[in-house]
């Protein structure tokens, strides 16, 4: 919601009405006041730009303009175009993926992070389904030992190095460890100095010091492990959680069967062998428009993700293999305009 205010400035020529845009949404009383010059948007949208020949919807109204009230209630998105008098959508701007990107970091750890299992400690990248681990029954208050069920590869931009008296492991930010002194789960990017992490041979370790650092975008791995949501990491085994939501989905590319390029991306929630036979399906069903994913081979390329990850990935790989130009989905995963909303949500 905002308001158009007018107030009385003073400068070297004299007095005058200059006039402002009041904008409040959520922020409580506190109002962002802007120049009508100004046609920068409220913190936490990305800017739309107004084309050449076009007038804010703020300056419209100053000059006596009544613009629609769908145009009223989202100056942002329109502006007035001097030629047509017409009210038009502004452009909106390309996605920008290099931000954000801790956002949608699956929980994980990266390569070469110890896990404790019935044969040692092992580098989390060398682990295999079927693999035992040390876990934490919660209830009976004993360690116990428990398959890998599942082996999750994501990838992340940002890491928290979590420095004890003892050793510094890394972990994305949302990566949640057991707090002994205060009893309950806290991820990462939460931990504070001076708390105290559980270990496997059942003592504490404490927090010393905290870096968040943005990295360059590598390799990460979780685990799932049967009947339990925990197992320990490092050279004391940390006790950590082994994510914060169940997983739900994945996103996919799909390769051309005899070229081997990349044709195809996707998102499921399904298992990857019958996502693959819906797409041979439609190749049979459909093939004037379908043809393409005749015998398309599909490789995972981040699973465990929520829905919001999936619509996110989705479209960040879909612009990183070549987009509209070099892949053949018939249509765009999300739209620039839902992707920017979107990234607002996680990446104020």
């Amino acid at each position: 919601m905002g308001y158009i205010i007018a107030v009385e400035a003073f400068g070297i020529k004299g007095s005058h009405q200059e006039y402002y845009w009041v904008d409040v949404g959520k922020l409580g009383d506190k109002a962002i006041v802007k120049s009508d010059d100004d046609q920068t948007i409220p913190p936490g949208n990305q800017q739309r730009e107004i084309p050449e020949g076009g007038m804010s919807i703020e300056k419209r109204v100053v000059q006596g303009g009544e613009p629609p009230h769908h145009v009223r209630k989202n100056p942002d998105k329109y502006y007035y175009e001097l030629e047509s008098r017409q009210y038009k959508r502004r452009p909106e701007p390309v996605p920008d993926f290099s931000t954000g990107g801790e956002q949608r970091a699956i929980p994980c750890f990266p390569r070469e992070t110890l896990v404790a299992t019935t044969d040692g400690s092992i580098p989390i990248e060398l682990l295999t389904i079927g693999t035992t681990v040390l876990t934490f029954d919660e209830v009976v208050q004993a360690t116990l030992d428990k398959p890998i069920t599942i082996i999750h590869q994501n990838k992340t931009v940002r890491l928290v190095d979590i420095t004890t008296e003892r050793e510094t492991i890394s972990a994305t930010t949302r990566h949640r460890f057991w707090i002994e002194d205060k009893k309950q789960w806290i991820p990462a990017q939460y931990l504070e100095i001076g708390m105290l992490l559980k270990t496997v041979f059942g003592e504490v370790s404490e927090v010393t010091k905290i870096v968040i650092q943005e990295v360059v975008e590598q390799d990460t791995y979780n685990l799932t492990i049967a009947d339990s949501h925990n197992y320990f990491v490092g050279n004391t085994g940390l006790l950590v959680h082994n994510t914060d939501e169940l997983p739900r989905g994945k996103v996919y590319i799909g390769r051309d069967p005899q070229t081997k390029a990349i044709i195809y991306v996707g998102q499921t929630k399904l298992d990857l062998d019958t996502r693959e036979s819906y797409h041979h399906n439609d190749a049979v069903k459909e093939s004037d428009k379908y043809g393409f994913k005749k015998n398309m081979k599909l490789e995972s390329v981040m699973d465990g993700l929520t829905d919001d990850e999936m619509d996110y990935h989705e479209r960040r790989i879909y612009d990183e293999y070549g987009g509209k130009a070099k892949l053949k989905n018939l249509q765009v995963p999300m739209g620039d305009e839902k992707i920017n909303d979107l990234k607002k949500k996680y990446c104020p």
